[in-house]
């Protein structure tokens, strides 16, 4: 099961392994490119519909496992998808960070200062941290099973970088209207922040969830 399976960016690679795979997403869009992909590239043993993960429509212990993939920071009532990620899964849930790709956090922190100067707050939306999201779980009596990461530098191009918050690509942007989004991209490419290299990562954290179904 993927909570959040959005257009099957880690879907799809894994039903063509020769897994089945129930998948839900809030978005209609990502659905519809979901969709596309699945005729286009052939793809079978993959279930989709819309859903809210803190409200799932499944029977309680129906998939075999979930993988979450950069899920509950956008997800307001985080602690409720967990209980219901929990309460349909008989197996293990594992969290993963799949890297940064064209981000600079630097950047993504002063396009939001930016816009709360022009009078846009950009909240909190989900959950703060991988290491939060862990910490309900344990205090659930849930346990790690299974826990690394990989991290390296890598060097990312600031333009770059700039154009993909200018483009929308990230939903903390909504939050801001055009005439603030437009101001806080221009003052983002007149600062003079000098960027070589960042770090990227990633994660991955397995769940047991059966100590917490036998509590």
């Amino acid at each position: 099961f993927e909570p959040g399976i959005g257009n099957g960016r880690i879907a799809i690679p894994l039903v063509k392994l020769g897994y089945k795979l129930s998948g839900v997403d809030i978005s209609e869009k990502m659905l519809k490119e979901l969709s596309k992909r699945i005729a286009e590239e052939k793809i079978n043993g993959l279930e989709y519909q819309v859903g809210d993960v803190s409200c799932l429509p499944f029977e309680n212990l129906c998939f075999d496992a979930t993988i979450a993939t950069h899920l509950f920071y956008f997800v307001s009532d985080w602690r409720k998808a967990c209980d219901e990620i929990a309460r349909v899964t008989k197996g293990p849930v594992i969290l993963l960070h799949t890297g940064m790709g064209q981000e600079i956090s630097v950047l993504n922190d002063k396009y939001k200062f930016l816009c709360q100067k022009y009078g846009a707050i950009i909240p909190q939306i989900g959950a703060s941290s991988t290491k939060e999201v862990v910490e309900y779980f344990k205090q659930k009596g849930y346990q790690v099973t299974f826990e690394d990461k990989w991290s390296w530098k890598k060097k990312v191009e600031r333009d770059r970088a700039i154009n993909y918050i200018e483009k929308r690509a990230y939903s903390f942007t909504g939050w801001a209207n055009e005439s603030i989004h437009a101001m806080a991209i221009k003052d983002l490419r007149e600062e003079n922040l000098v960027i070589s290299e960042v770090e990227d990562m990633i994660s991955l954290i397995v769940l047991d969830l059966n100590a917490g179904h036998s509590t």
